[in-house]
């Protein structure tokens, strides 16, 4: 025959088993506060007086400053996250340029040719380098050798911070043949003014020619081109974007900067843009 229990124990046990709602409501073991495992547990009352669950981190870190455990908290960020994921400031969300197709390329840049104005040669200059417009429209001739075919873009005026060396095809040299012809200033591409060309310029020649596109989309144009149409390898189509190596272990062992192989496919590039139409 099974023995009941004690009218007072079996109550203690079902009070036990009932959920409690108040606010200070706190999980013991005995006569001491639980520990590990203790946060998994706890629940927060919401201002409607309804309890949710948080997240296993945040349940942990809200158990220690109530005394319900002990150690260090799981969801500290400094000296325990902030070594695991990335830094908040440097999270972005992903934005895409409008491009155009790089077969589209030819017709584009036959139409482009016959744009007038200063805002016309410098994006075409910029599509044949696959620099940004910023670097083009503050670049100066000084940056030039003009005999070598390359301009060197000093890293402060890097996104990467980074001197970064391009080397310039016959087309690109056939604008800044022009452009040296009419030279007015220290700046290559100035503006009517005198200074550094406005950034609307080259997004505004796009407009009056109705191209769906943004300048730093044929950025992305070049990057399709040579991943799809070229077996120059992935380095050498980054570096000519100036782009950061994410891997710093990678970044560590490359020395550099492949441009003998950047020069031919700049070569290319130029080449593919010229093709009849």
């Amino acid at each position: 025959m099974k023995s009941q229990a004690h009218p007072a124990v079996a109550q203690h046990h079902r009070d036990l088993r009932q959920p409690s709602h108040r606010s200070d409501a706190r999980p013991r073991c005995g006569a001491t506060a639980c520990d590990e495992g203790a946060g998994a547990n706890l629940a927060s009352e919401n201002r409607d007086g309804q309890a949710s669950t948080w997240s296993p981190g945040i349940r942990a870190g809200l158990a220690i400053t109530r005394d319900l455990r002990s150690g260090p908290n799981p969801a500290r960020w400094k000296g325990h996250l902030d070594t695991l994921l990335a830094q908040p400031g440097k999270i972005s969300k992903a934005k895409h340029h409008k491009r155009l197709p790089y077969a589209e390329m030819p017709a584009f840049m036959a139409k482009l040719r016959n744009q007038t104005g200063i805002g016309a040669k410098a994006l075409e200059f910029t599509i044949l380098t696959a620099a940004r417009s910023g670097e083009v429209r503050a670049a100066t001739w000084d940056e030039f050798d003009l005999k070598a075919g390359i301009w060197t873009v000093p890293a402060d005026r890097m996104k990467a911070g980074k001197e970064h060396r391009v080397p310039l095809s016959d087309a690109a040299l056939a604008i800044l043949s022009s452009q040296k012809a009419v030279r007015l200033n220290e700046y290559v591409f100035p503006s009517p003014r005198g200074g550094i060309l406005s950034d609307m310029t080259l997004s505004a020649v796009l407009r009056r020619m109705e191209v769906e596109a943004v300048p730093h989309g044929f950025r992305s144009t070049f990057r399709d081109w040579a991943a799809e149409k070229t077996d120059y390898p992935r380095d050498a189509a980054e570096m000519a974007l100036a782009h950061t190596i994410a891997d710093k272990v990678e970044a560590a062992y490359r020395r550099g900067d492949l441009f003998e192989k950047r020069r031919k496919m700049m070569r290319d590039w130029a080449d593919h843009c010229a093709q009849p139409v």
